[in-house]
């Protein structure tokens, strides 16, 4: 009876005392805990190493009457072990100075470090390597020093590591192979040196992988084509030297290949299996060979760049099964023969470049089909002949230089010049001669006089009329002389006196040409002026069209960011929903065991000893002093 007692006396006490005790006092009741100080520690430490913050936007931190977790940029678990630790740390494009902590290191559940478009200085801590739930680490565009922590390696949840646009100095870590959740590297516009480690093939999850911009020498490892997960894969601007391997062609899932001025030779690989491509840049290397026809099999192909290479042959008629293509240049090689006509069936083509070559005969008139088509850059080859591009060049813009052409036009009419913008550069070498209606020349021009003239030097001083009407469209027919005289009902350009054009009548009246010439002279001045702010708009003109096409190329590649960031919170999504139900069904199990182990406490307990058998009072006594020593180890917990 006494046990009897004890037993009972042991439950009232552990009915009336809270539920369970837990080492981990809660902080929303018992205040702050010592780990919640280490985060704030932390925090502040990080505060102190801030010498700028120009919006104050850690302002926050410093009043005691604002919880940690409601700080500015600072975010706290609410559930298990993470509720009320730091569990993300916000920070980016601040404008905040000052260095990293090495502190950082104590925040033992954080899972977010984002500091990015900052001007944070000084070296990355080895200490960061501590944190071990960490799956984003974002600290671009700052002005960090020194080597990428190879400790970052122990960050085992690592997805994400951009560290792009820094100082940073030294190899990439060949311990960063044991990092199997990551799915972003970005380490370009750094300073980095030494190989590519092969290692970096055996990151399974990895989606992009941006190393440019840099000084990464030697080979590029065929390893690189094991990352079936690859999208995007930018490695240009760097030193490499040997050759494109081929095993680049595995990556089924790429969309994006930079390999940008990096002094590659041989010759352009087979991958034939990067079906889902959509840039290919080759441009600036030492690449030799031909253009491969299998190109035209990549249907999703939207920009192609070969330009600055050593590519001979000819342009592959398949290109013209592209449909997707807006940008194709392959201008600074040495390739021949003619352009295909099946270029004329790339219905959304913007930007076309083939200057610098060595290509022959006329200028396809189906380009001229393309009513996207708005750059096309032909300069310094051997093209000739005739386009008559009367119908085909009403369109809002088409920049067109012609450097080096003969060019030369026949206009029945003046009128109607309707809002076609055609823009044309110096001539100097090519032997092409259009025959275009005035309204795919002319811009705004509400009446015009149909007068046949022969022209052929500085222009008199009808020009000044003539450049007026052209607005933004760019001429350029210097270094000739005006004459009169006609020939039928035609008005002629003619822009190279010494390339005879097809079916060019030779000019009449040359003593009124003189004439003409010499009251010229007086108004020479004021054109050459006119034809330098030409020039200047023109240079303009290349540069905007390079920033939109980097605007094109960054607006992908955030497409792509985005989906990748979309499948990563999806997974961790459906991860946290596992884990959630696996607590759950571990708790359920728990409680299971606990209450039969309390029902057969109670059945033991209830036994009268006093009427036991000699036998079994020993053996339930015993039973009975098992359950009350334990229930006196848990209140003693």
């Amino acid at each position: 009876m006494v046990l009897l007692f004890q037993y009972l006396l042991v439950s009232v006490i552990s009915l009336s005392s809270p539920a369970a005790c837990t080492t981990h006092a809660s902080p929303a009741s018992h205040g702050v805990s010592s780990p919640d100080i280490a985060d704030q520690l932390a925090l502040k430490s990080l505060e102190s190493r801030i010498t700028s913050d120009p919006t104050q936007a850690l302002a926050s931190w410093g009043n005691i009457s604002i919880p940690m977790c409601q700080w500015r940029g600072v975010a706290c678990g609410s559930k298990g072990w993470r509720r009320g630790r730091v569990v993300g740390l916000d920070l980016g494009q601040l404008n905040l100075v000052g260095t990293i902590t090495p502190a950082l290191g104590n925040l033992t559940y954080l899972r977010r470090l984002n500091l990015p478009r900052n001007r944070f200085h000084g070296t990355l801590p080895q200490e960061l390597g501590n944190l071990h739930d960490l799956e984003t680490l974002k600290l671009s565009y700052n002005s960090l020093q020194g080597q990428i922590p190879s400790s970052l390696a122990n960050c085992s949840h690592l997805v994400e590591i951009s560290l792009n646009s820094n100082n940073l100095q030294g190899c990439i870590p060949s311990e960063f192979s044991m990092l199997q959740n990551l799915e972003i590297l970005s380490l370009d516009e750094n300073r980095l040196i030494g190989n590519i480690p092969a290692s970096i093939g055996s990151l399974a999850n990895l989606k992009m992988l941006h190393l440019s911009l840099n000084n990464l020498t030697g080979e590029i490892p065929r390893e690189v084509g094991n990352l079936a997960s690859l999208i995007s894969l930018s490695i240009g601007s760097n030193q490499f030297s040997g050759t494109i391997p081929a095993s680049l062609g595995n990556l089924s899932s790429l969309t994006f290949l930079s390999i940008y001025s990096t002094e590659l030779e041989g010759s352009i690989p087979p991958l034939l299996g990067l079906s889902s491509l959509h840039v290919l840049e080759l441009g600036l290397n030492m690449l030799e060979g031909t253009i491969p026809s299998w190109l035209g099999n990549l249907s999703s192909l939207v920009f192609i760049d070969f330009q600055g290479n050593s590519l001979v042959g000819q342009i592959p008629e398949s290109l013209g099964r592209l449909e997707q293509l807006t940008d194709l240049s392959l201008s600074e090689n040495h390739l021949s023969g003619s352009i295909p006509d099946s270029i004329g069936n790339l219905h959304v083509l913007t930007h076309l470049y083939l200057s610098n070559n060595e290509l022959e005969g006329s200028l396809a008139p189906s380009i001229f089909n393309i009513s996207s088509i708005e750059f096309l850059d032909v300069d310094y080859n051997n093209l000739t002949g005739h386009l008559d591009a009367a119908s085909t060049c009403r369109r809002r813009r088409l920049h067109l230089p012609l450097a080096a052409a003969s060019l030369w036009f026949s206009a029945p009419s003046w009128q109607n010049p309707g809002e076609g913008h055609l823009y044309f550069a110096k001539n100097i070498k090519n032997q092409l001669g259009f025959t275009v209606n005035t309204y795919a020349v002319l811009v705004g021009i509400e009446s015009w006089k149909d007068r046949p003239v022969v022209i052929k030097g500085n222009i008199g001083k009808w020009m000044d009329d003539y450049v007026a009407a052209l607005h933004d469209a760019w001429v350029d027919i210097s270094g000739n002389s005006l004459g009169h005289a006609a020939a039928q009902s035609h008005n002629f350009l003619d822009l190279d006196p010494d390339v005879a054009s097809p079916a060019r009548k030779r000019p009449v009246g040359r003593d009124a040409a003189k004439a003409a010439k010499k009251k010229a002279a007086s108004a020479s001045s004021e054109y050459t002026s006119k034809m330098h702010d030409l020039s200047v708009q023109k240079i303009e003109l290349f540069k905007e069209t390079e920033v939109e096409r980097k605007a094109r190329l960054d607006a992908m590649l955030a497409l792509e960011k985005v989906k990748a960031n979309e499948t990563r919170e999806h997974r961790q999504s459906m991860l946290e929903l596992e884990k959630k139900r696996l607590a759950l069904e571990e708790k359920r199990l728990q409680m299971k065991a606990e209450k039969e182990e309390k029902l057969e406490d109670e059945r033991i307990m209830a036994i009268n000893l006093d009427t036991c058998p000699h036998l079994k009072w020993a053996y339930y006594q015993q039973l009975q002093e098992d359950v009350l020593l334990k229930l006196s180890r848990r209140r003693g917990h």
